[in-house]
């Protein structure tokens, strides 16, 4: 059947490829996400613990979240525009109260969701 119409061999090839490519991206994103989520969440159990911050894993917190922010703009521009103000968050936390991280929808728990949405959207 194929090789009844010429190139709708390769035509599925490419959509197949391109499938998969974007696949991985995705999981690339999301495993950015998750581990800047998961690395926030260790060192808040840790502050809420010891009372003390650390301002180098405040700025390796920052450093994450960007990183997280850019793979994941090619599927869901509202969360990388998150994760980018979650990384302001961390380079400068005492600028922020918890009505800004209410407001603009930075909590742990409200990125999971979103995250979440997105790992099982088809």
């Amino acid at each position: 059947m194929l090789e009844a119409i010429p190139g709708l061999g390769k035509l599925l090839d490419y959509f197949s490829r391109e499938r998969h490519r974007r696949d991985d991206q995705m999981d690339s994103a999301l495993a950015a996400i998750y581990a800047a989520a998961n690395e926030t969440k260790i060192y808040l159990a840790r502050l809420e613990k010891t009372g003390r911050r650390k301002r180098k894993r405040e700025e390796e917190l920052a450093r994450l979240w960007s990183k997280a922010a850019v793979p994941v703009r090619r599927f869901d521009a509202d969360l990388a525009d998150r994760c980018l103000l979650k990384s302001q968050y961390w380079v400068s936390p005492d600028r922020w109260d918890a009505d800004d991280v209410t407001e603009k929808k930075l909590g742990i728990d409200a990125i999971y969701e979103r995250a979440r949405k997105l790992l099982f959207r088809k």
